[in-house]
């Protein structure tokens, strides 16, 4: 059984679909596994964590959507994800019309992508490389080199788990590029 926190999503055996992360029917629900974006997800966490809120106790795995442009799963979050609910948590990043576009497997070696889907490439912005990403899968939504927000490489080499094909590596927030650059810069001055 698999909550999914959010909308956008279709019902079907198995799995639930709830427009809020409102706990109590959550925990009713009792699901093995909970998807969700981060943001709805870091809510019912840091409820858990700071107030000692009740979540419901998985056996399977958290799956953390990332929206094209909006939110990433990083690890700060991936840490919180896996305190609190205590089962292995993978990263999912959507498409502006909720389709997968890339996820991460048990190897955690970046976000396997399939090229029918979709095709990231690097740009720049403000002298910043970042990943841009182009799907026509969703016909209401496409999407035309989306900036993502994040920075990383395309990696061809096969990942751990076995599996071939291209992988997005060294994913980052650009946010955090811009921080930790700045950070960089003040300890030097120092």
């Amino acid at each position: 059984r698999t909550a999914i926190l959010g909308t956008g999503f279709r019902e079907r055996r198995g799995v639930t679909v709830f427009p809020r992360p409102s706990r109590g029917p959550l925990l009713a629900y009792g699901p093995d596994a909970l998807a969700g974006p981060v943001t709805g997800l870091r809510l019912l966490a840091e409820g858990a964590e700071d107030r000692g809120a009740p979540v419901p106790r998985l056996r399977h795995s958290v799956l953390a959507f990332s929206c094209l442009g909006h939110g990433f799963l990083s690890d700060e979050a991936r840490d919180l994800f896996w305190r609190v609910f205590r089962v292995p948590v993978f990263g999912q990043i959507l498409s502006p019309g909720c389709n997968v576009l890339a996820w991460e497997c048990e190897a955690h070696e970046g976000y396997h992508f399939a090229r029918d889907r979709v095709c990231f490439e690097n740009g720049f912005r403000d002298s910043e490389r970042e990943l841009l990403a182009t799907s026509l899968i969703d016909l209401r939504r496409p999407a035309l080199r989306l900036a993502t927000g994040l920075s990383g490489d395309i990696e061809e080499r096969p990942c751990g788990c076995g599996e071939p094909g291209p992988r997005l590596v060294n994913l980052r927030r650009r946010a955090a590029l811009k921080r930790e650059a700045q950070l960089g810069t003040a300890c030097a001055a120092d």
